[in-house]
């Protein structure tokens, strides 16, 4: 059931849950508002005069006219708001921690501060300065600046202290805290994101930040708009980023994808004939790019996948035939006439008009459909809109997520949607910088989206023009729960318990044994049952008996097994009641066998049919068990759909009469509905978000199964913890020291970092503590989770090869165990929440984001252009547009003294995400200043390799060497004296297994121009020679040899990590070291692991990090003997839960002291009709035995107490 959400009181308190109903209204009618104000063009006056393009930026040179423009404007803004009435004590009430004291009210609030009391006509007469545009001067611009940083929240009594100590300490021009807010609220119109408020289709009321608005502004960013990507791109088998995969460039619908190419100043439409220079014909479908290299540098080269067309002239009529069965692919070089200006060429002169389609064929002897692309006289649809200026797609990541608005423990959820762009870089797609806030409630569920129409105008930083903007969603986001939800899915506790495919439990009801293996085997898919933070319930409002253990499931203890174990399910399958049939060998080893395979895969069309098709059946009388049936047997759900199917049930379910009657009413009632889309929740392209689905599925519930029922004593646990506090972390990118005690003590509330560590370091700590099998499904996970992580892909074939094998590799393992995933950001809405009053909590927080949004895009250099209110705004107005409009001023960025305050690395600019990963000392050494420079000899490469400097006699005698500590690799690891790594030797082909070595020397020769760069000139790594695999980590060893390398620095690939052998050598916890304390050694200590042949290491394959060069050193599995390997692993897990649940019922029987005839299901408590007596000799008849605890067992009548 999902967890209901706390309706906030009047006072601020939130106690009473709301309706489980409530979480679809945003599903549903939020996410259909979000993107209505797309339709509303951004720039209005683009709009009025489409023949007049908009004005220029101004550069700096060329902006006195521009900066007086912005002056008066921005003067006589302030003064009309100013003036206007002041906020009415509602209002106040509203935007404030709390209600104002009676003093507050009397006097106000400018004097509260000490600050001078300023009129009206003082503020307006002030000078706007134009280095400090748009804030009217350099106080102004810092305190707005300091109030919207987006994780340090200042409340009001802060800022009100804040401004108290800027008048005591006597500085210029204090602005009372009533002038910071509406300084705020009139630059958020002028410059701003819009706030727009919505009233759900359920009746709920929430508040969303313009996405319009946004998209517009990262096109206008010169901090974003560089780095932005609108074509996909074919760079063959290599993956590294989004727009290599095969989604954007294969599957990805092509109405949605930039539609527009420019070639030799002709604009080339999808969906348009054009002339190719070898005289045929055809239409382009979707665009990519190649990068080629032509006159010795590598360029982007646009193609098309194009249709080719076919003439077909008669004495009546001529035109084009589209051939969809004959694709081909097009150069830009080969276009020659565009539809544009097709009619006024030469060269088309003799062939049919481009306007003229008359159909199109998906075979060559296939019928001839009518064409409904486009408009065939018009042309493409974005030709018109766009009006000369060119069109780009711009798609973007969704997230969804609920998080608590409260810093206590008591939740109070909040659900949220962010969005990033998918067209950045994937070193810049995850940076807070680029996530952006769209909306959140504490009452309404996420949302729900139109389809936008029209687009988006924007200025396109790069061009210098006006660009129109087609925004589409490449996936939605989230936990499982929450995708589960937007995709219309029942929930991992269905039949049909994937939400790709339609794989089936083939079972109405699910026993405990059987849910144990329906969690290993629904790994192909999704994660376990435990990952569901939302329980599933049955429609009806009461829970089913499969309700109810898919609830025990995932509620366990910390006694009892997360990730579960045979004997615990076994134990509970004895427990069913008379009605649950018990699963037999067979049928349960049958349906893990379809478990793990793939089902048909899910579609959007056949998704949508069928909960149209649920609708029908509820406008008509007697269909409420119809529409259960469907649910279950298709695995669909939409709550939005639900809340209004249960209204037409409610219509008539109290009338009496007969059918006609009701069926009477019925209708009336659906005639007042809106249309079915409205009605329905969005129906979203779900991917496997990896987080949730591994870090906080697998290896969460594996990791807490570990500790809670493996680790059976107080001392294993504490060896566990000194293993994990001995560990070498060094090229792992993890702590010095892991904290042994937090992960094992604190391991039921670990966050996704924690487990990040844990896939990487498990297989060094468990050995010897989990059972054998336990200890194989470690390892499979460890050696599959840098797979999953691998975001450089050379060769997506064979890593698709290779990905598939270790999955199968972690589900047979896993079976033969027979056990039963934005995030970071959720601190930032927490804090905005917290300083909200919860009045109105949605608009509080969209209304800060947009302030913080505000104060990024003006300070990374975005442009802006001026909206002027006509009278005082209404901020939560669910149509802005009427309000404004475009003030007679060119497009402009921040004065120069603002943009100077962020034009180098400070403290504020980290805490605005403005800083830019500095790749600059990549490659670069860290001196070590203590140690003086030395001949070439006195080193230890000079005593290595002699003749490897080229240095005259009188040069070996000169001090021209220095070593450095530590340097910074190619790929930004920082690579310490003593670092592990891997590098290719001199002469290694690209692509070949790379050496494994450790870093003795980093040398310099001060003569040298890398010296005065503070770049090596080379590195001594001595080599260590791999032993082959090491049992029981199934990872290579690896020893030290007594050969060296003397390399140049790019040869270095990667840090590497290795361990000592400590399973092979029996290594003990019989050292200790002293623990610090306060900053001191202290007399207490703690136990460190000692380790024995010291030498013998072995080279850490589950290092998430460079996994493009790692996987080289893998052991590999046998892909032919995989799927023989699962098959077999299925049905010896399947054998050990049938062994188990026997073992367990006859231990139960030798348990049991007497032999009763009690009727008893399962334990209870209540009165039976037998004596006290009766019950101790087992001869009691009640229903349940006696008066206290009675443990029965169905068919038995066991009764093993009475009390």
């Amino acid at each position: 059931m999902t967890r209901p959400l706390l309706a906030p009181f009047q006072d601020g308190s939130t106690a009473a849950p709301i309706e489980e109903g409530n979480l679809s209204d945003a599903t549903t009618t939020a996410v259909h508002m979000l993107l209505a104000d797309m339709s509303v063009p951004d720039i209005t006056s683009y709009m009025d005069d489409k023949s007049t393009d908009p004005p220029s930026p101004t550069s700096e040179d060329d902006s006195d006219h521009g900066i007086e423009a912005g002056a008066a404007v921005l003067a006589q803004s302030m003064l009309n708001f100013l003036d206007d009435d002041a906020l009415s004590e509602e209002e106040e009430i509203e935007r404030s921690e709390g209600a104002r004291t009676p003093d507050e009210q009397l006097f106000g609030d400018d004097n509260d501060n000490g600050s001078r009391k300023r009129t009206r006509s003082d503020v307006a007469e002030q000078n706007v300065s134009a280095e400090w545009y748009p804030w009217p001067n350099k106080i102004g611009c810092t305190i707005d600046i300091l109030m919207n940083l987006p994780r340090s929240v200042f409340s009001q009594r802060q800022l009100d202290i804040f401004l108290w100590v800027l008048a005591v300490n006597d500085i210029r021009d204090t602005p009372s805290a009533s002038s910071v807010l509406r300084l705020q609220t009139v630059l958020q119109t002028m410059c701003g994101i819009r706030t727009l408020s919505y009233k759900g289709v359920l009746g709920h009321n929430y508040s969303v930040n313009s996405l319009a608005d946004m998209i517009a502004q990262e096109m206008a960013n010169p901090r974003v708009r560089p780095h932005l990507q609108f074509y996909p791109e074919d760079n063959g088998k290599s993956v590294n980023e989004y727009w290599q995969a095969s989604h954007w460039l294969e599957e990805a619908d092509p109405t949605k994808l930039t539609p527009l190419a420019i070639v030799n100043d002709q604009h080339f439409f999808v969906f348009e004939p054009c002339l190719l220079r070898d005289g045929r014909t055809c239409m382009p479908v979707r665009w990519f790019k190649r990068c080629e290299i032509r006159s010795g540098k590598k360029v982007d080269i646009l193609y098309a996948k194009a249709w080719l067309l076919g003439a077909a002239v008669s004495d009546t009529c001529s035109g084009w035939i589209v051939d969809e069965f004959d694709s081909i692919e097009v150069s830009q070089d080969d276009l020659l006439i565009s539809f544009g200006v097709w009619q006024s060429s030469g060269s088309t002169q003799g062939l049919p008009p481009a306007t003229s389609i008359l159909g199109f064929k998906e075979c060559a002897d296939g019928e001839l459909k009518q064409w409904t692309m486009t408009n065939a006289a018009e042309g493409n649809r974005w030709r018109g809109l766009a009006n000369g200026s060119r069109v780009y797609s711009f798609p973007i990541w969704l997230y969804c997520d609920d998080t608590s608005g409260n810093l206590s423990k008591k939740w109070n959820a909040h659900n949220s949607f962010l969005f990033t762009p998918a067209g950045l870089p994937r070193s810049r797609v995850h940076n807070e910088y680029n996530v952006h806030f769209l909306c959140t409630s504490n009452s309404a569920p996420p949302l729900e989206m139109d389809a936008w129409e029209n687009g988006i105008w924007a200025w396109d930083e790069q061009h210098n023009e006006r660009v129109l903007v087609i925004p589409f969603v490449v996936a939605l986001l989230g936990d499982n729960p929450m995708q589960s939800e937007l995709s219309c899915h029942i929930g991992l506790g269905g039949k049909f318990f994937c939400r790709v495919c339609k794989v089936s439990s083939e079972s109405s009801h699910v026993t405990a044994v059987s849910a144990v293996m329906t969690s290993v085997a629904a790994a192909a898919h999704l994660p376990s049952h435990a990952d569901t933070q939302r329980n599933p319930s049955s429609d009806d409002g009461h829970h089913s008996e499969e309700d109810e253990e898919h609830r025990r499931l995932e509620n366990l203890s910390d006694n009892e097994s997360i990730a579960g174990s045979a004997a615990s399910a076994a134990g509970s399958a004895t427990a069913a009641t008379k009605k649950t049939k018990i699963e037999t060998m067979a049928g349960m080893l049958d349906r893990v066998k379809r478990f793990v395979k793939i089902g048909p895969l899910r579609k959007k069309e056949q998704s949508v049919d069928e909960l149209k098709s649920m609708f029908t059946l509820a406008s008509s009388v007697g269909n409420v068990v119809n529409i259960k049936t469907r649910k279950t047997e298709t695995g669909l759900k939409d709550k939005a759909l639900d809340s209004f199917m249960e209204r037409l049930h409610a219509s008539y379910k109290k009338l009496t009469g007969g059918l006609h009657r009701k069926q009477t009413a019925l209708d009336a009632y659906i005639a007042t509905l809106p249309p079915i889309e409205k009605m329905m929740s969005p129906v979203w392209r779900i991917k496997v978000e990896v987080l949730h689905v591994v870090l906080l599925g697998f290896v969460k519930y594996f990791w807490r199964d570990a500790i809670h029922n493996q680790l059976k004593t107080d001392n294993q646990k504490e060896l566990l913890i000194t293993r994990l506090n001995s560990l070498d972390t060094s090229g792992l990118g993890l702590a010095k020291m892991l904290a042994g005690r937090t992960l094992v003590q604190y391991a039921g509330s670990l966050t996704g970092r924690d487990f990040r560590a844990i896939a990487q370091v498990a297989p060094f700590v468990l050995y010897g503590l989990v059972p054998p099998k336990c200890y194989d499904a470690w390892l499979s996970l460890s050696a599959l989770v840098p797979l999953i992580w691998q975001p450089e892909i050379p060769d997506i074939d064979a890593h698709l090869r290779q990905l598939t094998v270790a999955v199968k590799n972690f589900l047979a393992a896993t079976a033969r165990w027979t056990p039963q995933a934005f995030e970071s950001f959720n601190a930032v809405i927490r804090a905005q929440s917290v300083h909200s009053n919860r009045q109105a909590p949605s608009f509080d927080i969209a209304k800060a984001f947009a302030h913080g949004n505000r104060i990024r895009h003006l300070l990374s250099g975005g442009f802006i252009r001026e909206r002027r209110p006509e009278s005082r705004p209404v901020a939560r107005s669910p149509s802005l547009s009427s309000s404004f409009h475009v003030a007679d001023s060119v497009w402009r960025k921040a004065g120069t003294a603002a943009l100077q305050l962020v034009a180098t690395r400070n403290v504020m600019t980290g805490y605005l995400g403005l800083n830019e990963r500095d790749q600059t000392r990549w490659g670069h050494v860290i001196p070590d200043s203590k140690t003086p420079a030395c001949t070439f000899h006195e080193t230890l490469s000079g005593q290595r390799f002699p003749d490897s400097m080229q240095l005259t006699p009188a040069e070996l005698k000169l001090p021209l060497c220095k070593t450095s500590k530590a340097m910074v690799l190619l790929n930004g690891d920082s690579c310490p004296l003593g670092q592990y790594i891997l590098y290719r030797s001199p002469g290694a082909a690209r692509g070949s297994v790379p050496l494994i070595g450790c870093v003795r020397e980093i040398l310099q020769q001060v003569t040298t121009v890398n010296f005065r760069q503070s770049m090596p000139d080379a590195i001594l790594v001595q080599r260590y020679q791999s032993t082959g695999n090491v049992d029981p980590y199934n990872m290579p060893g690896v020893m030290p040899e007594e050969e060296y390398d003397f390399l140049p620095p790019q040869n270095i690939l990667c840090t590497a990590n290795v361990q000592h052998q400590c399973a092979k050598f029996e290594c003990e916890d019989s050292a200790f070291v002293f623990i610090r304390q306060e900053r001191q050694l202290s007399d207490q200590t703690r136990p460190v692991i000692e380790h024995k042949e010291a030498q013998h290491l072995v080279l850490n394959t589950a290092r998430m990090r460079d996994a493009v060069h790692m996987n080289l050193m893998y052991n590999q599995v046998d892909p032919q003997t995989i799927d023989h390997s699962l098959e077999e692993a299925v049905t010896a897990g399947v054998a050990a839960v049938i062994d188990a649940r026997k073992n367990n019922t006859a231990n139960d029987l030798d348990r049991a002291p007497n032999r009763g005839r009690g009727r008893s299901h399962g334990r209870g408590r209540g009165r039976g009709r037998g004596t006290q007596r009766d019950v101790e000799s087992g001869r009691g008849r009640g229903l349940e035995l006696g008066r206290g605890h009675g443990h029965g067992h169905a068919g038995t009548g066991l009764d093993t107490e009475g009390a």
